[in-house]
């Protein structure tokens, strides 16, 4: 029982953490499209027509979304696709924007992770870019994993060090 209950609080702990250390997941998703088709006994319902999902400052655009709550209707995953998909999120731990655009883009709100899957494409602000057929971004962790295949392998572009620029001489 007490290990139960120091798991619980330890896991409560983590989520807090989590939440404090970005914001986005503390505000409200906020999702418009042209067509809603919803099923407010489930929570599933699908959006189509120019969609926009929001929540802080992660925001997806595309053609079409399907959303899924579970049982407490919190949010459980969102399905976006179109030609392509957006997303763009703010990284807190490195201050940078995170771009990315796939055909297929889910978002799992539980284990928070965004899947690109269709000529994925993931950039920064300061310059990386990752591309591959799919790619799985970690929204607070910001681990990246891409997967490639023979059409489409791996290709990743990091820029040079400003540091590094070389300093003209001076006579």
């Amino acid at each position: 029982m007490k290990t139960t209950l120091l798991f619980l609080l330890l896991a409560f702990i983590a989520i807090d953490a989590i939440a404090q250390s970005d914001p986005d997941f503390n505000q409200p998703v906020e999702l418009s499209g042209d067509f809603l088709n919803l099923n407010l006994n489930t929570g599933s319902g699908v959006y189509k027509g120019n969609f926009i999902a929001k929540q802080g400052s992660m925001k997806f655009e595309g053609n079409e979304i399907k959303v899924k709550q579970k049982a407490n209707k919190e949010l459980d995953n969102i399905i976006a696709l179109g030609s392509p998909v957006k997303f763009k999120k703010k990284n807190y731990s490195s201050g940078e924007i995170v771009s990315g655009s796939a055909k297929k883009i889910t978002y799992d709100a539980n284990k928070l992770l965004v899947i690109l899957e269709g000529e994925a494409e993931i950039t920064t602000d300061l310059g990386k870019s990752f591309r591959s057929q799919i790619i799985t971004y970690g929204l607070t962790s910001g681990e990246i994993e891409a997967k490639g295949n023979s059409q489409r392998r791996v290709q990743i572009i990091i820029p040079p060090n400003s540091a590094r620029k070389s300093t003209p001489i001076v006579k």
